[in-house]
């Protein structure tokens, strides 16, 4: 899954190396915990239990123009540079699901 963390500063990432283009996981945190799936132009962090604060998602090979909804409520103001997304200056907290959706 190529798991990454370092939830002092809100940073998350998956870097799968075995079937990227449709990988699906499991994720533990401290107080959150979920499944993660990435398929060609899309990416879904469910939560399916507890919160999840992040500043900042890394994911391989996710670039150009980005659509993000936490919760079903879209975020604005997302910054995407190839390989990571950084979310607005607070953040963004989930409890359900993070959705981005990419040009693949």
């Amino acid at each position: 899954s190529g798991f990454t963390f370092d939830m002092t500063v809100g940073r998350m990432g998956f870097h799968p190396v075995v079937g990227a283009s449709a990988f699906r996981c499991f994720w533990s945190l401290g107080r959150a915990w979920g499944t993660f799936r990435q398929t060609s132009g899309r990416v879904s962090l469910d939560i399916l239990g507890g919160a999840l604060h992040l500043s900042r998602l890394e994911l391989d090979g996710i670039h150009g123009r980005i659509t993000v909804h936490a919760d079903g409520a879209e975020v604005t103001g997302c910054r995407v540079s190839e390989g990571y997304i950084d979310f607005p200056a607070d953040g963004v907290t989930v409890s359900g699901r993070l959705l981005i959706r990419f040009d693949a």
